[in-house]
């Protein structure tokens, strides 16, 4: 069985989608510990094609493609989340990347100390410069610290502010035996799929690491973005 799931709804990512797809295949935790799967929202540009010819050299990429254009990513997770098969599950964006020992250190600690969620820093690409957004400081004032990580009260968790799920690796258990899906019909999904999950969290770490780069240079906005 795969250690990670990983989800990408795509929706003409022509340009980017190998950057984000060749991301996955480098991780430090070896590949072939990785289930990536993609599901196209009925791009109209060679998104499907890029994948395709992936998908032809590892057994691991798979590609679901929807039969009528959703516009929102929250189908494409459903999908995603319904066809995975490893323990835990993480969400990258079409024009996205992870940096290279992401899902090594995520599934290291999420494994090793049985936690339900772990969230990571990540680094907004700007054309100019590189911003840095850490989830770790938005927790300064809340409970204890060790090391490089903390952990948060519960009774806290909807005082933080900030709905990024693909810096984040969550438990498929906790969301296959509690029906949590992405609403399919509008933005905000995010927000509300992970409230829900911290609903039926018991432990959850903020980890002081960057993990994730978020482009947004103001061309590459090919989808959710």
């Amino acid at each position: 069985m795969y250690k990670i799931s990983v989800i990408c709804p795509v929706y003409n990512s022509e340009q980017y989608i190998s950057r984000t797809i060749n991301s996955i295949i480098n991780q430090t935790l070896g590949f072939e510990n990785i289930e990536l799967i993609l599901v196209d929202d009925c791009s109209t540009d060679s998104s499907c094609d890029i994948i395709n010819d992936f998908v032809e050299k590892y057994e691991n990429i798979l590609l679901f493609k929807n039969k009528t254009n959703h516009g929102f990513p929250g189908f494409g997770r459903n999908l995603g989340m319904e066809k995975s098969n490893a323990e835990f599950i993480m969400f990258i964006d079409n024009d996205d990347e992870y940096e290279p020992d992401f899902c090594e250190k995520m599934y290291d600690l999420i494994s090793s100390e049985d936690l339900d969620l772990i969230s990571a820093n990540y680094n907004i690409i700007k054309k100019t410069h590189v911003e840095k957004m850490s989830i770790f400081n938005l927790i300064n004032d809340f409970d204890e610290q060790e090391g490089n990580r903390k952990y948060i009260d519960l009774n806290k968790l909807f005082y933080l502010k900030g709905s990024e799920i693909w810096c984040k690796i969550f438990k498929r258990s906790i969301i296959k035996n509690n029906n949590l899906k992405f609403i399919e019909n509008g933005l905000n999904e995010d927000t509300i799929f992970l409230y829900e999950y911290y609903h039926y969290a018991n432990r959850i770490a903020f980890i002081d690491y960057y993990g994730y780069k978020w482009y947004r240079d103001g061309e590459n906005l090919s989808y959710y973005t």
